[in-house]
């Protein structure tokens, strides 16, 4: 077998095949997105912030011979999404000293109101950007 080296965490496959893979990742932990930042006491995850396309998990983990069964405690959220805005950092006109928290809620139906809520008409935009999402998403499935 070859001697491999990936620029980035990504070699699993090799590895599976057989080949000798070195690593070479720029951060002091692997996994790209999925990190975490430990401050005063605090853990913040820094993403990905929802698990997307579940069927691409799944046929990854298959090729290494797993499950994300196996190797993922996923726990429903709800809400499943919380942003904090630090109004003093934005120059968003909307986002004043006493801007809220936006919390998006768990299920479809539920993140539509939400967003009519925020802004008339912007839950039938958002059902028109997810059905276009869906398209885009079946496409990428089936390459």
């Amino acid at each position: 077998m070859a001697q491999v080296s990936v620029i980035g965490a990504g070699g699993a496959l090799l590895a599976r095949d057989g080949h000798s893979v070195d690593v070479f990742e720029k951060n002091t932990e692997v996994g790209g997105r999925i990190g975490r930042i430990v401050r005063d006491g605090f853990r913040f995850d820094t993403g990905p912030s929802w698990y997307l396309m579940p069927a691409v998990y799944g046929h990854f983990f298959s090729l290494i011979v797993t499950s994300a069964a196996v190797e993922l405690a996923l726990v429903p959220l709800d809400p499943a999404y919380t942003v904090f805005t630090d109004p003093e950092a934005s120059t968003a006109p909307s986002v004043t000293a006493e801007a809220a928290p936006v919390s998006v809620p768990r299920g479809r139906d539920r993140v539509v109101a939400a967003f009519e809520g925020r802004e008339s008409g912007a839950g039938r935009r958002l059902q028109a950007h997810l059905r276009s999402a869906a398209h885009a998403k079946a496409m990428a499935e089936r390459l």
